[in-house]
């Protein structure tokens, strides 16, 4: 199910895979020539979802994220920057995020982010270029490691009773995830996949890793 959602193809060769969900996607997606967008299963979006997807690169979100108001995801600055030998500086780079997610309102997450499975980003932080690790706090402008080992669960605090604020070992089993970004297997393939298949038809067999963790 979509809400007040758009999706506007701006090139070709490009493609948008949404997957099932119990919950009512709440999303504005602009993509460019040969980029890819794929959302993972069941995600739950507080407010507009806005993505902007560019210079042939992708954006990957696994499945039972929480995403708050206000949030910007982009693969690529909008605009080139050379230094005066004529490098570019700023090119595009894929955007990971893993599963079980929850990103702060009015939080940006910029090219080459990889954020792991049971991170938390604070309210108006700026991700951008490195890898931010499972079950690990981050904030601030650049987002910097505030506490490891930490989790959440889905529970809204805006109802619950003082004997609910008690954690419990099933959660936190649920919650915990591997520290070792590189070896998530899903992360490592996205780059994989996108470098070597040009044609957005071959680039559905991603989904397929996507659904199957």
């Amino acid at each position: 199910p979509f809400v007040n959602s758009t999706i506007s193809f701006k090139g070709n060769n490009s493609l948008v895979y949404l997957s099932k969900s119990n919950r009512e996607y709440l999303i504005k997606i602009t993509i460019y020539n040969d980029s890819n967008v794929y959302i993972g299963r069941n995600n739950f979006f507080g407010g507009l979802l806005r993505i902007i997807a560019s210079e042939g690169k992708s954006l990957c979100i696994g499945s039972g994220c929480l995403f708050s108001y206000g949030i910007l995801i982009r693969t690529s600055d909008g605009h080139k920057i050379f230094d005066f030998d004529g490098k570019r500086l700023n090119s595009g780079q894929n955007v990971v995020i893993g599963d079980h997610v929850w990103i702060g309102q009015d939080a940006i997450i910029l090219k080459g982010a990889k954020i792991g499975s049971g991170a938390i980003v604070a309210t108006k932080s700026v991700l951008s270029n490195k890898a931010y690790y499972s079950n690990t706090l981050y904030g601030g402008v650049p987002a910097r490691k505030i506490k490891e080992h930490v989790y959440f669960t889905y529970g809204s605090t805006n109802k619950i009773s003082d004997q609910e604020y008690q954690t419990d070992e099933e959660s936190k089993s649920r919650f915990m995830y591997s520290q070792d970004l590189g070896k998530n297997s899903a992360f490592k393939a996205v780059d994989k996949i996108f470098h070597h298949n040009s044609l957005a038809d071959k680039r559905l067999e991603f989904p397929k890793l996507l659904n199957a963790k």
